[in-house]
Parts: structure tokens; sequence; C-alpha cells
């Protein structure tokens, strides 16, 4: 009998074991990248505002982006800014900013 409840000990250990281990990988594989284009509001600190078309403004965190992507920007500069959604999906944790032009959609 004891060296039953040992065996049964030994794989809820090696069950909770893998499941915490496991738990990372997960939570990884729900990063969710974006690429968004807009018009830059305002930039300050660390953070800039993007006015999206047809949207709300998008706060991006700017503690990742080189500085040389946002250095000189001004309101109303077009941009693409790449990074990834937060945790509580509110901003994105930009990785890079490129100057560009608004994408046109032939007719």
């Amino acid at each position: 009998m004891l060296n039953f409840v040992r065996a049964v000990l030994r794989r809820l250990v090696a069950f909770a074991v893998a499941l915490l281990l496991a738990l990372p990988a997960a939570s990884a594989a729900e990063t969710r990248y974006v690429r968004l284009e807009g018009r830059v509001q305002w930039v300050a600190g660390n953070v800039l505002s993007l006015a999206v078309n047809e949207g709300p403004s998008v706060g991006i965190d700017l503690v990742r982006v080189p500085q040389s992507d946002y250095g000189g920007l001004v309101q109303g500069d077009w941009v693409i800014v790449r990074g990834q959604l937060s945790d509580d999906y509110r901003r994105v944790l930009g990785t890079s900013i490129q100057r560009g032009y608004p994408s046109v959609q032939a007719p």
C-alpha cells in the first residue's frame, strides 16, 4: 500500500512539474504581433500616440524601439509601427517604427 501511495505521489509531482514547464511556452505562443499604419498625434517620453485610419488612437510604448526610429517625429508624420499587443490589449509594445506613406488601394 505504501509503495502505491509513493507511486501516485511521484506521478502527481511529475505532472505538476510538466504543467509548470509548459505554462511559459503557452503564454509565448499567444503573443500577438501587429503592424499599424497611421499619423503621429504626439510623442512624449516613452509613449507615442498613433491615429489609425478610421479607428481610435493607439498608445505605442517606445521602450523597446530604437530612439533613431522615432527621433525627430512630429505631429502628422505618417509611420508604420511594428510590435506586439500588451497583455491587457490596451497598447502596443513597439519594436520598430518606419516612416512611410499611406497605403493606397487600387480601385
